[in-house]
């Protein structure tokens, strides 16, 4: 790319002062391309050596380090300028020497190393997004006035694309083989012999090499006129046909490449996000064994992180189970319905003295267990031949509830001139009820979070799902509290990444895992930890 922006530079200087000669131009070349090479080796020499220096010495900082990085390639360039040689190629040279010293131990090397892959990670995407957008801004306008002008046929730009794309496909073909060729090989040494498999390997980076970023970032460097003040000949027609060349070549890899070079290892991910998965069902359910009453609502908020984790991975590797959620949303409803079924049963075994306590407790009961009927047949997903019969049943017995409760009521008040209890009083005690309701499902979904019955994941969402219910019942959230459990949240975060670490270990150890798969786990759980640490 740097020796095609040197001659195209060339190129272009000829075609606007209209002088070419080729002992001049071709000494200026080489100057310009074995100066620039040259003055970027030494520029990126002493800047490797500058940088041991400062670290050794401990002066360097993450500021320092940064701005010396992001300014080093525009004093290369502009150095290189200023002494007539190619400033690209010298920063090419630079980059390709230069080291950007990582070694050392501790942590401000560690944050100054992590700082630095960060900068330029979103550097080098914002600079490409940044070309591509200018490019899309400009090239519709200079494309439509090359296809519109009367001047130039169409068909003529079309063969020319073609032709085009098809010298460079073969150019790059050739120089790739022959490269091939005549390279040694690494262990014995000797040049390797052309077979169908490296003829494959020069046709995958034959069609995989091309991108057309700078392609078409030079032909927009195009001047628009010459030293005599005419327009430049042909420029809007040269950049349609470097725009139509890329397509051709995007679209040529975008269909070739599948098919000469297939993906054998697609399943990579996918067993790594399996493996992900297992690791964080398995820290779910060690951190529901740490779940005590102090810290219960913040070992929550933390479960409620790796459930969401868990969900995005089943997603992408297309393993969601809605059924198996729905069928544990039905059990823990049916929990529920025992439970204030029994409650309702031990009133009417075991009445207390006061009728209106009873009269309380039992409509109140008679009312939970009708929402509950009613959440349960909208959700059932059965579709046996016994559906419909079960959901008449149910539907009778509601109405059979609702009968009985509106003959006590209308008997209440025609015995008494005022009821037993009034509807606010009623509607407080069914709040209560369905709160220990709520409790006793909740102890039900830590019970099974320690079986194999259903899915960990699956308890700790509806695990969630309850708590969010029973504190929206109970009051109105305290700010203080919620703050109190947000910072008692982060020790736990913390916790859960050492547990994390734990669980890979004893995975790697028992052979679940390889070496490489656990690395690369433990480097995940080292930048969430290092992200939490950066929060305190």
């Amino acid at each position: 790319d740097a020796s095609g922006i040197v001659g195209f530079q060339f190129a272009i200087a000829a075609a606007v002062s209209g002088v070419f000669e080729v002992r001049e131009s071709a000494c200026q070349f080489v100057v310009s391309f074995i100066g620039g090479a040259i003055f970027g080796l030494v520029v990126g020499t002493v800047a490797d050596m500058l940088f041991e220096t400062l670290r050794s010495l401990g002066w360097e900082t993450t500021t320092s380090r940064i701005l010396m990085e992001l300014f080093l390639p525009f004093i290369l360039y502009l150095g290189a300028e200023a002494v007539h040689v190619s400033g690209i190629l010298s920063v090419v040279a630079a980059g390709l020497i230069i080291r950007f010293d990582r070694t050392g131990i501790g942590p401000n090397v560690a944050r100054t190393n992590i700082v630095s892959s960060s900068v330029w990670g979103v550097l080098s995407f914002t600079l490409n997004g940044t070309v591509f957008i200018l490019l899309g801004m400009l090239l519709p306008n200079a494309m439509s006035t090359s296809w519109d002008d009367p001047g130039v046929s169409n068909q003529l730009l079309l063969v020319s694309i073609f032709v085009v794309a098809i010298v460079v496909i073969a150019m790059r073909f050739l120089w790739i083989a022959l490269m091939l060729r005549v390279a040694r090989d690494t262990i014995t040494g000797k040049r390797r012999k052309m077979t169908k498999q490296r003829w494959r390997s020069a046709a995958v980076m034959t069609f995989g090499g091309p991108k057309g970023t700078i392609t078409l970032s030079l032909m927009f460097t195009i001047p628009y006129q010459i030293v005599a003040g005419t327009p430049f000949p042909m420029r809007d027609e040269l950049i349609f046909i470097a725009g139509g060349v890329i397509v051709v070549t995007l679209l040529l890899a975008n269909f070739l490449l599948p098919l000469l070079a297939p993906n054998r290892n697609r399943d990579d991910s996918v067993e790594m996000s399996e493996i992900t998965i297992e690791i964080l069902r398995r820290t779910v359910e060690e951190l529901t064994g740490r779940v005590t009453e102090d810290n219960r609502r913040a070992v929550m908020m933390v479960i409620d992180s790796y459930t969401k984790r868990i969900t995005r991975l089943k997603q992408r590797i297309g393993e969601t189970d809605p059924q198996g959620y729905m069928a544990l949303q039905i059990a823990a409803l049916n929990w529920e319905k025992d439970y204030v079924k029994a409650r309702l049963a031990e009133v009417k075994a075991h009445p207390s003295d006061s009728k209106a306590a009873n009269d309380l407790e039992a409509e109140a009961c008679e009312r939970l267990l009708d929402q509950i009927m009613n959440s349960l047949r909208h959700i059932e997903t059965a579709h046996d031949s016994g559906h419909a019969i079960w959901r008449l049943k149910g539907r009778f017995r509601a109405l059979q509830r609702r009968t009985g409760t509106l003959v006590r009521r209308v008997n209440s008040r025609i015995r008494r001139t005022t009821p037993l209890f009034s509807d606010d009083e009623l509607f407080a005690h069914t709040r209560a009820v369905q709160v220990d309701a709520i409790e006793h499902v909740i102890d039900r979904l830590y019970e099974e979070m320690g079986r194999d019955t259903y899915n960990t994941e699956h308890c700790s969402k509806l695990l969630l799902d309850y708590r969010r219910g029973e504190a929206t019942l109970r009051a109105r959230p305290n700010v203080g509290v919620s703050a109190e459990a947000q910072e008692q949240a982060e020790g736990v975060k913390r916790e859960s990444y050492g547990i994390e670490l734990g669980v890979i270990q004893d995975m790697y150890e028992a052979g679940d895992i390889t070496r490489v798969q656990s690395k690369q786990l433990r480097r995940n759980v080292y930048v969430m930890s290092v992200d939490a640490d950066a929060q305190i």
